[in-house]
């Protein structure tokens, strides 16, 4: 972290001073919309994250998994993300295959045939589970790049010796 002055950003989060929240995305919120409006946006976008381009509060994943319940068709994709303002929020954490997380989710996702979607007890489970499996993946790979590095300066070292020796001999 670095210190951040008023100078540096008008949005600065410092104590005593009143939080400003960034300004609005100049694009309509899904909550604001209606279904034949949405539907008529769902035929502009060519993929689903054409979609978040159009639509305030639609993620990338939450688009192109309500297209894929639609089956493409732009009207039933438009009625999947209305149901997304009414829906209560479910934990979901997304693994892939080896069992690595992918990223965590309010809503099932069946789009990817390369991840699993599990039900978590909360949200704050979720969270805990997410950082916890993904601090452990990037020890097991740090480990392993240390072990690399390790092996390569030991293999470079005899190299030199054997050359020294094969000098010596000559």
């Amino acid at each position: 972290m670095k210190p951040v002055d008023h100078e540096m950003s008008d949005r600065a989060v410092l104590p005593g001073l009143r939080y400003r929240l960034p300004p609005k995305p100049d694009k309509p919120s899904l909550a604001d919309l209606s279904l034949q409006q949405l539907t008529e946006l769902c035929r502009q976008a060519e993929q689903p994250r054409d979609l978040c381009g159009l639509v305030a509060g639609v993620s990338p994943l939450c688009a192109r998994e309500c297209q894929h319940r639609a089956g493409g068709d732009a009207a039933l994709w438009a009625e999947e993300l209305k149901k997304l303002v009414t829906l209560a929020p479910a934990p979901y954490l997304l693994q892939k295959a080896g069992g690595a997380p992918a990223d965590i989710s309010a809503m099932e996702i069946t789009c990817r045939d390369d991840i699993t979607c599990t039900l978590q007890p909360s949200f704050s489970a979720l969270l805990d589970a997410f950082y916890l499996q993904r601090s452990r993946e990037e020890g097991l790979k740090n480990a392993s790049q240390q072990l690399v590095r390790n092996i390569t300066t030991l293999k470079s070292r005899l190299q030199r010796k054997l050359a020294a020796q094969e000098q010596e001999l000559h």
